[in-house]
């Protein structure tokens, strides 16, 4: 009996941990932690044409991702359109941490005007990550993982 619960347990907990995002402060954040040999992470991030710096202090860099796009099949509607959001860069010995706040999605009318899209509002419910949407987080996961990538993945925040 006492190795079937082991297994029931293990076998639960592996499954609980499907991506990077975690909640904080009743808000969606995405964090996770790479090691590299490189030494200017900023320089590295700024090749990417829709994420800019907009701060600095010491190895710390905050920025913003705007107008980016990605798609993914089975996801929310939402998704098709283009994406924004803050980051913030926290370089140490041998790694880097990437926490990514303020998620938001922007749609164009036919009018010109601009919508802003929270998917926060669906994604969380009772304060916690609806499992109703694990596809577009899983997306969003892998999303982030490869523009943030410049070396193998050190550890997953849970």
């Amino acid at each position: 009996m006492r190795i079937l619960f082991l297994f029931i347990f293990f076998t639960v907990a592996g499954f609980a941990q499907t991506s990077n995002f975690f909640v904080k402060q009743n808000s969606l954040t995405w964090e996770n932690v790479f090691i590299t040999d490189k030494k200017d992470i900023a320089a590295l991030i700024q090749k990417h044409p829709r994420l800019s710096i907009t701060a600095s202090e010491g190895g710390t860099y905050k920025g913003h991702g705007s107008e980016v796009k990605h798609t993914c099949p089975d996801t929310s509607p939402f998704m098709e359109k283009e994406l924004s959001f803050d980051f913030e860069i926290v370089v140490s010995e041998g790694k880097y941490r990437v926490s990514i706040t303020n998620i938001k999605y922007t749609s164009n009318s036919k009018k010109g005007a601009k919508a802003i899209i929270k998917p926060e509002s669906m994604w969380l419910a009772n304060g916690q990550i609806n499992k109703n949407y694990n596809n577009d987080l899983a997306c969003l996961n892998s999303y982030f993982n490869r523009i943030f990538t410049m070396a193998s993945v050190y550890k997953n925040k849970s």
